[in-house]
């Protein structure tokens, strides 16, 4: 009995898989479904790897809605749509062949507003690997 209480609840989070160096995220459940580039923190500011639970919030610095997965005491790391940051071409970066060039953020993790729409509008737990 207890056993099959521990299976439920594994269903009900959602495991996002982050890789830094293949530069992607991936995202398979019965509900949600991605596999998408993304753009990760450069060199002077990386993503940090690890383990996180996923906590939903409306930053007013960037006017949109976020998914803090990490929060130091002078940093905040999150995952949100791709922002509009002059002369770096984000959007286009995303769709280039090789993730190298996608390693520009101040460490948070971009991903295109569709895919980080799937995640908002879910009601399940989140968890995030960022390797």
């Amino acid at each position: 009995q207890r056993h099959k209480r521990l299976m439920k609840n594994v269903f009900l989070t959602i495991v996002i898989l982050a890789s830094i160096d293949k530069g992607t995220v991936f995202v398979e459940t019965p509900n949600i479904a991605i596999n998408t580039t993304a753009i990760f923190g450069k060199p002077t500011t990386p993503t940090p790897e690890g383990v996180y639970l996923l906590k939903k919030v409306y930053s007013t610095v960037l006017q949109q809605n976020i998914l803090v997965f990490r929060e130091d005491e002078d940093s905040l790391y999150a995952i949100h749509s791709t922002v509009n940051v002059k002369g770096q071409q984000r959007e286009e970066r995303l769709k280039s062949a090789t993730p190298m060039d996608n390693k520009i953020s101040n460490g948070c993790i971009n991903i295109p507003q569709k895919d980080f729409d799937k995640l908002w509008n879910s009601k399940q737990q989140m968890v995030l690997q960022v390797y």
